[in-house]
């Protein structure tokens, strides 16, 4: 049986993901699907590990182990399947059920780091981005004879020194641009140049950061967004970059003091969580005579 044939037949849960699954959805947006499914005994305990399947265009399965795996330590973009609005969910079988009574077990403290890491990342982006359209770098590489420096060295009076790591600092930066420059989304760059930064990185940004804000507060994961016009304005440009970037760091400042006072516990009980992962591998190889 090959990959998709296994997580086709084996399938537990599917659903709409991405933006539309936030509510956040444009006209251009593309439709994205997630879902789980579960292996074979061979997949787990044989030559034959499966951890996920990749379907056509944006459609990513994975295996429980792997989704229970990552679910345990707050992955943003796996968290979110336990949470999903009714109305996006296209199949959630009992075993799915059983999961997701116990959703709460996947909530922790950990979400400070997960979420806050993502967007940070996005953060990151959106900085060294805004960087390079204020200050493009040029056609030609740096030059490694503006390197050469005159310093006085002991007993030899002055002398030209190469400053190797300035050279290959400036080197790095220089391909680091050239890359995102070839190599750019269309879209993305349309939204770059008009508004200085991308607007939709920007969006995500202040999404995965409140997401993150609620989850410490004890409010779930509220996946189908309330705030979309407010998060769908920011996509629009409505935020300068001075003023994207302060709303960021109130965020992280809110999630740092969070992670001080929340009730969620430090980390997964893992214990728990293997066990009710065990039961259901159990349960339904069982069930469909896989053993």
């Amino acid at each position: 049986m090959d990959t998709q044939q296994l997580a086709e037949q084996n399938r537990i849960f599917y659903t709409r993901a991405g933006s539309r699954a936030y509510g956040l959805a444009t006209a251009t947006s593309d439709e994205d699907f997630r879902g789980v499914f579960i292996g074979l005994p061979a997949n787990l305990i044989g030559l034959y590990p499966v951890e996920h399947c990749e379907l056509s265009g944006d459609n990513m399965l994975f295996e429980l182990r792997k989704f229970i795996s990552l679910a345990k330590d707050c992955n943003p973009n796996i968290i979110e399947l336990l949470f999903m609005d009714e109305s996006d969910i296209l199949l959630q079988t009992e075993w799915w059920q059983r999961i997701k009574a116990q959703r709460e077990l996947f909530l922790t403290r950990k979400a400070k780091f997960t979420f806050s890491g993502y967007a940070m990342a996005q953060l990151k982006k959106i900085r060294g981005h805004n960087r390079w359209l204020h200050d493009p770098q040029p056609v030609e590489p740096p030059e490694p004879a503006k390197y050469l420096k005159v310093k006085p060295i002991e007993g030899l009076g002055h002398r030209e020194v190469f400053d190797q790591t300035a050279y290959e600092m400036a080197l790095k930066g220089w391909r680091q641009y050239w890359e995102w420059k070839n190599n750019r989304n269309e879209k993305r760059a349309v939204l770059e140049a008009e508004h200085g930064f991308d607007t939709k990185h920007a969006m995500h940004l202040i999404r995965l950061l409140r997401m993150g804000v609620e989850i410490m507060r004890g409010e779930g994961v509220q996946v189908k967004r309330q705030d979309r016009n407010e998060l769908l304005a920011i996509r629009n440009g409505v935020m300068t970059y001075e003023e994207l970037v302060a709303l960021a760091e109130e965020y992280e400042r809110q999630l740092e003091n969070l992670y001080e006072t929340s009730d969620l516990p430090h980390g997964s009980d893992v214990d728990k969580i293997n066990r009710l992962m065990v039961d259901i591998y159990h349960d339904y190889w069982d069930a469909h005579g896989l053993w």
